[in-house]
């Protein structure tokens, strides 16, 4: 029995890779609520509880090649955390394509049945922690240290047992308390939304993840065991963001939420994402499944399918970041490659 021990990241070699997030309706008038225990001085997500009418859907890219249309929703992370949206566009979308694709990511199975699978889990928690008596005062600078403690003390105050994880789990930890704290998530809501609209309007859905198959998984738990401690790049990274595009993930999250692209595009995009890839891509077990560029090989993987199905299909409908959608090596420089016209929501 191949057991699936991990849905939408690379469990074992990199930390989860959060796609955006919101949730839908199809009957429930749109509304985003501010958290009522959200701080004066921290940025509000809308200036009001309710907002009258309907909140727009996320915007959409279209890229054609005569009777071929490929319709492709850009996504943000983090997004809004209490927030419904006008699904009547995307719907209408969905309704006309062939085929619904799913967002690009990677998949981790094993062939180890449930017990093997529930006990292989454990072991790769084990993985996460620190060698034995070592906590992050022990592996970080005194300086490094310095900031992340000041850091927890305001995102993670109860949470002792992050100091014994390696620095690029308890970077993640932070980051996703920091990101709960000022009203937004990471929660993956946006696909389970999308696959919910294609199976009302009856259009088959298809997943895009790379997989990867674990051969030996005992072997691999042993190398992420014996990996050397990341550097704390990832860390530092992470406190640099929170330091000073707090207030930017907001304003992000809230030109998403109502569709405005223009100031989408405005805005600079600072990610410590790469860094934190990097900090456990680059080790024997990454090695030894020949992933050490993970998310160059999931864009890869979605451009594939993506370009099989309009093979096969006049209308795709497609969702994926809009970090991998737009720039010199997103999807949409791929696209007009192949000889398709663009056309950006405006």
């Amino acid at each position: 029995m191949k057991m699936k021990i991990h849905r939408s990241a690379l469990l074992f070699l990199i930390t989860t890779v959060h796609l955006p997030s919101f949730a839908q309706s199809l009957d429930v008038a749109p509304v985003i609520v501010a958290p009522a225990n959200q701080p004066p001085d921290e940025p509000r997500l809308l200036d009001t509880v309710v907002v009258s009418g309907s909140l727009p859907a996320p915007k959409l890219w279209e890229a054609t090649k005569g009777e071929k249309v490929l319709v492709i929703m850009g996504t943000v992370s983090p997004t809004p955390r209490s927030m419904e949206w006008d699904s009547t566009t995307v719907a209408g979308k969905i309704g006309r394509a062939q085929i619904v694709l799913g967002p690009p990511g990677v998949s981790v199975t094993a062939d180890v049945g449930i017990v093997g699978g529930l006990m292989l889990y454990s072991s790769y928690k084990r993985t996460k922690q620190l060698p034995a008596g070592k906590s992050l005062r022990d592996v970080l600078s005194p300086k490094l240290y310095a900031r992340w403690s000041e850091a927890k003390a305001r995102y993670l105050p109860n949470d002792d047992d992050v100091e014994s994880l390696r620095p690029v789990h308890a970077a993640q930890a932070l980051f996703d308390a920091a990101v709960s704290q000022i009203g937004l998530t990471n929660d993956d809501r946006v696909d389970p939304a999308i696959q919910k609209l294609a199976k009302v309007k009856g259009i088959p859905y298809r997943k895009t993840w790379y997989s990867i198959v674990l051969k030996d998984p005992k072997k691999t738990m042993k190398q992420l065991s014996s990996a050397a401690v990341d550097d704390g790049t990832c860390m530092e990274q992470t406190l640099d963001r929170l330091q000073t595009d707090v207030r930017l993930l907001v304003t992000r999250a809230n030109a998403w939420a109502e569709g405005d692209v223009a100031r989408l595009r405005e805005m600079p995009f600072n990610d410590q994402k790469k860094a934190c890839i990097a900090a456990v891509a680059q080790n024997d077990a990454a090695r030894s499944l020949g992933i050490t560029d993970p998310e160059a090989a999931a864009l890869d993987r979605w451009m594939k399918i993506a370009s099989e199905s309009l093979d096969t299909n006049n209308v795709v409908f497609a969702q994926i970041p809009l970090w991998r959608l737009e720039g010199p090596q997103g999807a949409l420089e791929s696209l007009r490659a192949d000889g398709y016209q663009v056309t950006a929501p405006e």
